[in-house]
């Protein structure tokens, strides 16, 4: 009796064991658990704790990612080996020598209207070249009240400020004198753009600016209030303006775009100013 027992439990036994229930004579094991790997990766340009935070949203729940703390270049990585594998390669990638991007900024100043029609963004589509050249017809025909252009070379992620003032003289009233020449109450004033420009490289096609720009500068409108008389008749009192451009700005290498969201002060609101920007990529070639 006993040994027909023993006969029908290693029959049971043998039949769990053939499903992949249990191992033969023994209960039901847990898989062995994943290998991690574990590396340190070694920077040569980028920043580790920048990088380190990137790399740990994106693999977040499947690496440990951080920069080991103490060294400036170096980034820890704890994952399964595929993990760590492609997290490598990832920042094999990003760890590239930061570029250098040559941007343009031009002030264009316009009336109201021009040509008898509000200018709009679309007059000022194309390449670079395609947009200078409409400028140049636009200031030929007598279109533009002022133009100025800045060009400067900045390192990809690093802040570069451009800064370019006058100061010019202002009259503030005139009056004829006996003898028939005028007098003229003078003062001076200070001038001019400052813009503080950060360019990233998002790729071969892309380069966004992130623009700080503050613009000052006076205008003499025709229909303005006389403040006083010279030799040629009434002076008519100086308007001053000022022009804010804080934001982000999209580029295609070789393009020009135009920034929206100028915010311009003045009294008159006679003058508008439009800023074109441009950019490329040290080296490249413009796009078509």
């Amino acid at each position: 009796m006993e040994h027909l027992v023993f006969k029908r439990f290693s029959r049971w036994a043998f039949l769990v064991a053939l499903l992949g229930l249990c191992p033969i004579g023994g209960q039901a094991q847990d898989a062995p658990a994943a290998k991690t790997k574990r590396t340190v990766y070694f920077l040569k340009h980028g920043d580790a704790k920048a990088l380190a935070a990137v790399l740990a949203k994106h693999f977040k729940g499947d690496a440990e990612i951080q920069a080991v703390p103490g060294v400036a270049s170096a980034v820890l990585v704890s994952a399964e080996p595929t993990v760590v594998d492609e997290a490598v390669k990832l920042l094999a990638a990003l760890d590239r020598r930061p570029r250098r991007v040559t941007v343009e900024l031009w002030l264009v100043e316009l009336p109201a209207k021009a040509e008898g029609k509000n200018l709009e963004e679309e007059d000022f589509n194309g390449t670079d070249k395609e947009v200078a050249v409409k400028v140049a017809a636009l200031k030929k025909k007598g279109g533009l009240d002022s133009l100025k252009k800045f060009q400067f070379t900045v390192v990809e992620n690093e802040r570069t400020q451009m800064a370019a003032g006058e100061t010019k003289p202002i009259v503030q009233g005139s009056v004829i004198t006996k003898t028939g020449l005028a007098s003229r109450n003078i003062s001076y004033r200070d001038l001019g753009t400052i813009a503080t420009v950060t360019a990233k490289v998002v790729d071969e096609k892309t380069v966004v600016l992130d623009v700080d720009l503050s613009h000052s500068r006076m205008h003499q409108p025709e229909d303005g209030i006389v403040i006083g008389k010279d030799e040629k008749g009434g002076i008519r009192a100086t308007e001053f303006y000022s022009d804010v451009l804080k934001g982000k700005l999209s580029i295609a290498p070789g393009r020009a775009v135009i920034a929206r969201n100028v915010e311009t002060k003045s009294k008159s609101g006679q003058v508008r100013m439009m800023i074109i920007a441009m950019a490329r990529i040290e080296g490249d070639e413009p796009s078509k």
